[in-house]
């Protein structure tokens, strides 16, 4: 019977992927990417660094125990890329099942239900499995990159866990001890196994009243645990420890700014309500929240059901260790699970933001959705203890309630199962543009990296998949490339700002306009030289980037392949990947660096290096800092000389009702003593006041700097612009501003 039912279940979670078997194509799930050939895949884990020192790679190496395995047998079996995605992501939803099945068969076979029919307890073992694989939680977390296989072990882990604390045996230590750390796949499952860890220990402890046979057995358990669990990741885990201790980081960091709105906007959905029907979770792929009365009732039912089953079974159930725990981490799980939403607003706001060492924990915090991980288990368990419960009273009203009860459950699943099915766990046709760029690039055969346009940022909706939000896929599915996720989280990322300068409508503080005149036409390779580069490869199928002309008419790049979406260019120098630095250049923006672009020799590029000014190096290394080779052009900036007709000398103002004057309200570094206060009374629309400044010979070519601060409260629109001269039409055109357009109120910047 025990064959037959896990048969059944892996028929069951086939569903979920049921489009595979009369479509062809890729299982690309949203926000994740995998690489397109077996072979790239298997890169991911040979160095801890991963592309270039770029990219941190530890969550790779966490997971290699079940990765590296599942790659060689698709290796060994000559299965394709699409043939190993199949096995990876079915087979861990369907080991989701079993597991689940196990434990429910473990703890109803240890309870008495009083039984009248002895197969009753594989049909509802097959629920209990059914309500673990496809309850919404579970199907929206279906990552195996992220955690998913330590949600498919987690009944298994939790009946491992118990057996071994009541017996503790060599045999259950070391099968425990691997069992999670094959389950681990990165930081996250690493908190949730010690939690279950610790909190069942404290556990056995509280119900054994701190009986001297229970803290022995905890401690039999705890400690050889912790040293093999230790030794099997310590190819992780020694160096981390080793980075924390000398204070030096051994991965690059990844810390996104998060501030108490943030985390409020987090938490906004994470209600008691929502967590019991386990939608609670934000930025899902499809819409899971059910619509139509009909609907909404019916995705009450699960925890409906899953509580009044505790309360039905409070008798038959009481001495039962694993019900009892299971019950009161359920509890845990949903109120850590609203964030700030609830009554745990502040203890959890401290502990994300404010508590020492809470980035450690990353978005096991940061996304409070998260810690509904044990609450599935604790539906599965009580919805199949209830129903076999039911249908072992003599009643047939009984028995009919709870045939009538699974089968509601079972179709209060199916409306988010039937979403996902359609949308995220569908076969993609990949277009083999990719395939046939990577091996030309390979062909080359001179290791030169690829900066692949545009950046990946947080993922794009390609035109060949536009339900889904594809993750990077140019980078990871590429030969070895630039792929600097961190960098382009940073505030002042270089990439973003590379884009700024090349799209027609930038976005960002500062605007070049007319880029036409202030930009040269063999401008990007030299843009690209920090990046090592020697080929750049544009992709068309994403939507809305507009720079694409620009890169046709750069002189620079030299396009040796084209193919319906992408355009490949060879760029024209194209720097080594280590050269030596012979001048170490201090500079305050990016925009220095496109000044001296444009008027440095490629060959001087290559041998310059840039750093902000907050670094220092000694000057024998040969560094130069801009600021020494540059000469202000007065243009009574500090507003400290004023005319009699009461505005500053060489300044003009225009426009609707307004005044100026001097301010002594001036920021830090400001070039004089005063600021400039310009208010606009005027409640025309677009009724505009303007502040000129004199005109400034200028020599084509020359490298000026503009800096600017500003300061503003209430307004809808307000920007500093430069505007240049052009003498064969004689007009004035904007060609900078700095800051863009701003609104509202901010403080000097």
């Amino acid at each position: 019977m025990h064959v037959l039912s896990v048969a059944i279940v892996v028929g069951i979670s086939g569903i979920l992927f049921i489009k595979h078997l009369y479509t062809p194509g890729t299982l690309v799930h949203v926000d994740m990417t995998f690489p397109l050939t077996i072979g790239r895949n298997f890169s991911l884990y040979s160095n801890t660094w991963w592309q270039y020192g770029s990219v941190q790679n530890v969550w790779n190496i966490q997971r290699v125990f079940w990765a590296y395995p599942l790659l060689a047998f698709a290796r060994l079996a000559g299965l394709s890329q699409s043939q190993y995605l199949y096995l990876l992501f079915p087979g861990t939803f369907c080991l989701a099942g079993i597991s689940m099945y196990a434990l429910f068969f473990s703890v109803a076979r240890s309870t008495n239900l009083r039984l009248t029919n002895r197969y009753a307890i594989f049909a509802w073992a097959i629920l209990a499995a059914v309500v673990y694989m496809y309850n919404p939680w579970s199907l929206s977390h279906l990552w195996p990159y992220f955690g998913y296989p330590a949600y498919a072990v987690l009944p298994l882990v939790l009946l491992l866990l118990i057996k071994t604390v009541r017996s503790p045996r060599p045999a259950y230590i070391v099968g425990f001890a691997l069992l999670i750390s094959i389950a681990s796949t990165g930081p996250i499952c690493v908190v949730w196994f010690w939690l279950l860890i610790v909190t069942y220990i404290a556990f056995h402890l509280l119900v054994n009243r701190l009986s001297r046979g229970s803290l022995l057995a905890s401690v039999k358990v705890l400690l050889p645990t912790i040293l093999l669990y230790g030794l099997l990741n310590a190819n992780w885990i020694w160096p981390y420890l080793k980075s924390v201790f000398i204070n030096k980081p051994f991965v690059p960091s990844y810390v996104p700014t998060l501030s108490q709105s943030m985390l409020d906007a987090l938490s906004a959905n994470n209600t008691i309500t929502n967590n019991l029907r386990l939608i609670s979770g934000w930025g899902m792929p499809v819409d899971s929240n059910p619509h139509g009365t009909f609907l909404l009732l019916l995705s009450f039912l699960l925890p409906t059901l899953s509580l009044c089953a505790l309360l039905m079974l409070r008798r038959t159930t009481r001495k039962n260790r694993c019900v009892d725990y299971m019950a009161a981490l359920f509890v845990i799980s949903v109120l850590l699970a609203t964030g700030t939403s609830f009554i745990l607003r502040r203890p959890y706001g401290y502990m994300t933001l404010q508590a020492p060492g809470s980035s450690f924990l990353g978005w096991m915090f940061r996304a409070p959705d998260r810690w509904l991980f044990f609450a599935p288990v604790f539906y599965g368990l009580m919805l199949g203890l209830l129903v076999t419960m039911l249908l072992g009273k003599r009643s047939q009203l009984q028995k009919s309630l709870a045939v009538g009860a699974a089968a509601f459950v079972v179709i209060s699943l199916c409306p988010p199962a039937v979403a996902y099915a359609r949308t995220v766990y569908n076969p993609t046709q990949i277009p083999s543009d990719y395939q046939k760029v990577n091996d030309y690039l390979a062909a080359q055969g001179d290791g030169s990296r690829v900066a692949w346009m545009p950046f990946s940022r947080d993922g794009f909706h390609y035109t060949w998949a536009p339900q889904k939000r594809i993750g990077a896929f140019n980078v990871y599915s590429s030969n070895p490339g630039l792929n600097d996720l961190q960098n382009l989280y940073a505030p002042f990322s270089l990439y973003n700002w590379l884009e700024s300068v090349l799209s027609p409508v930038p976005a960002g503080a500062v605007r070049l306009d007319h880029k036409e005149l202030m930009l040269s036409d063999d401008i990007i390779s030299r843009l690209l030289i920090p990046f090592s580069a020697r080929y750049l490869v544009f992709d068309t199928s994403v939507p809305d980037i507009r720079y694409g002309r620009v890169l046709q008419r750069d002189s620079s790049l030299q396009k040796t392949l084209e193919t319906d979406i992408l355009k490949v260019y060879r760029l024209q120098p194209g720097a080594q990947h280590i050269r030596a630095a012979q001048v170490t250049l201090v500079s305050d923006s990016y925009y220095d660096q496109l000044a001296l672009a444009q008027r440095l020799d490629p060959g001087i590029l290559e041998r310059t290096a840039f750093i902000g000014g907050d670094v220092t190096l000694d000057r024998r290394y040969g560094q130069l800092d801009i600021g020494d080779y540059s000469r202000e052009v007065s243009l009574n900036s500090g507003f400290e000389d004023w005319g009699e007709n009461g505005l500053p000398l060489q300044w003009e103002a225009s426009g609707g009702d307004f005044s100026v004057k001097a301010s002594s309200d001036v920021t830090r570094g400001s070039a004089g003593r005063y600021s400039l206060e310009v208010k606009n009374r005027s409640a025309k629309p677009m009724d505009l006041t303007r502040v000129t400044g004199a005109q400034i010979p200028v020599a084509e070519g020359d490298i000026y700097t503009v800096e600017t601060k500003v300061k503003y409260k209430n307004v809808s629109f307000t920007a500093v612009a430069v505007e240049g001269y052009k003498a064969d039409t004689g007009e004035w055109l904007t060609i900078v501003d700095c800051p863009s357009m701003r609104l509202g109120t901010w403080p000097w910047t």
